[in-house]
């Protein structure tokens, strides 16, 4: 029996049946995130199960933290971005006498949002084998690093991810990817990218790491990965001067001209 299977037999003996979550490896790639690519992929899937002539369907926050082990903020938030792509909508209608939210998937726009990204080059080997189309939230790439690591090449949601998991970060689980996610939205792929790679050169290879790094820019103003180089430049040299200063045995200067703490 193979690792894979040994462990999909312990499961079912733990919990009573297999409870695996699958992702598309398109939905992520298209959407650049996991959180919203797992939520697209349940969509599609009971976006022909609704006894509803308009095609929505319900869930309550609860069924999905059950079903998906995402929170109501992470159901929100990618709700809210696959709207934004106009892959989905929603109504808040009554379902059992309460108002619930429910769901509709916007299949020719999927369809359309697909094919353009394919003939883009995003998706890669996209094909009907579901072997090569889908991966689960633990998968292991065996791509090389080599790109991510090149500084001159633009980022994006799928190339973080890939990083993430490829330099020693741990699993990539719904809660980080939705945080990454923000932080995506409000800074750019470039600088979370960058801010990961600082993680990996400082050996500190953790999500709260990056996040305190990427938080310290965005207090100093610094929106581009330039900016954060152009500021470490300076602070660099600004140190090698100060270590020249203190091998010569010159005094500490201000940078307003004074001297500060020294009897000539």
């Amino acid at each position: 029996m193979s690792a894979y299977s040994e462990v999909r037999h312990i499961l079912a003996q733990v919990s009573g049946h297999d409870r695996v979550v699958t992702i598309p490896k398109l939905y992520i790639e298209l959407t650049g995130s996991l959180a919203e690519a797992i939520l697209l992929n349940q969509i599609v899937f009971y976006s022909d199960k609704s006894s509803r002539t308009d095609g929505y369907f319900y869930k309550k926050y609860e069924e999905w933290a059950e079903e998906i082990c995402l929170t109501e903020r992470q159901v929100r938030h990618a709700t809210k971005k696959l709207k934004e792509k106009e892959l989905i909508e929603t109504k808040l209608l009554k379902a059992n006498g309460a108002p619930t939210v429910h769901y509709k998937l916007r299949f020719d726009n999927l369809v359309n949002w697909i094919l353009t990204k394919g003939k883009n080059g995003i998706l890669h080997n996209v094909g009907m084998d579901s072997d090569k189309t889908s991966e689960t939230l633990t998968e292991s790439t065996t791509e090389s690093t080599t790109d991510n690591n090149n500084n001159n090449a633009s980022a994006t949601p799928a190339t973080i991810f890939r990083f993430f998991e490829e330099n020693g970060f741990g699993i990539l689980t719904p809660h980080i990817a939705d945080k990454i996610g923000a932080w995506i939205d409000d800074v750019g792929e470039d600088l979370v990218l960058h801010s990961l790679k600082i993680a990996v050169e400082n050996s500190a290879l953790r999500w709260n790491y990056a996040e305190s790094v990427l938080r310290d820019w965005s207090n100093k103003k610094l929106v581009t990965v330039d900016q954060v180089l152009a500021t470490e430049a300076k602070r660099t040299a600004g140190r090698e001067q100060h270590g020249r200063n203190e091998r010569l045995g010159k005094p500490a200067q201000h940078p307003n001209g004074h001297y500060d703490g020294i009897d000539f």
